[in-house]
């Protein structure tokens, strides 16, 4: 799968060493950055008319995309409710453990 920048990917991605190396190979000097973002499961009511308020200039063929990608799915349990003051701790905790600078509360 090839993605150029600006592309969101379509599907999740395992970056390799291998990645990095011809990266640096083609791109020597510049800087590798990645956007991690992490969610937990999604959930779409979509038999819900309510939910199509935000979705009226949807065409029919996206939606029937959707339900392709859907299909091909694992249901996941969502992860336990966390306090806010909670999710930020474990936020500085995680910052932390990805750079030798404290981060100051």
């Amino acid at each position: 799968m090839s993605i150029t920048v600006g592309q969101r990917a379509s599907r999740s991605l395992t970056l390799t060493a291998e990645h990095v190396r011809k990266f640096a190979e083609k791109c020597p000097g510049r800087p590798l950055s990645l956007e991690i973002i992490v969610t937990g499961p999604r959930y779409f009511n979509y038999r819900d008319p309510k939910f199509w308020d935000a979705y009226r200039s949807t065409p029919a063929w996206e939606f029937a995309r959707f339900l392709v990608l859907a299909d091909k799915g694992t249901a996941r349990t969502a992860p336990p409710q966390v306090s806010r003051e909670a999710a930020a701790a474990r936020e500085l905790e995680d910052v932390e453990a990805s750079d030798d600078t404290p981060v100051a509360p």
